[in-house]
């Protein structure tokens, strides 16, 4: 198993890193999904799956990611899973 591995937000797996989805906050304070992984700046790891999601990108586990006050995403857990799969 090479590669970089990154800790889930939401389960607290460690998976490889292409395994999970890319959150990072933007310049308005609200996490985003980062699905190129190329933002610059901080970034939190959750699986792609809805279970993971709702529990991971709740603004008391992303301010914790992030080091600093986060507002949650406009999207719900369903349609940024379906976003990252490219539906």
């Amino acid at each position: 198993m090479g590669g970089p591995r990154r800790t889930c937000i939401g389960c607290r797996r460690v998976k490889g890193k292409r395994e999970l989805m890319r959150v990072v906050r933007g310049e308005d304070g609200r996490a985003r999904l980062d699905r190129a992984a190329t933002a610059s700046g901080r970034g939190a790891y959750v699986c792609p799956v809805v279970e993971c999601v709702d529990r991971g990108l709740v603004a008391g586990r992303l301010a914790h990611a992030f080091r600093h006050p986060v507002r949650e995403p406009l999207e719900g857990a369903a349609e940024i899973v379906d976003h990252w799969r490219g539906r």
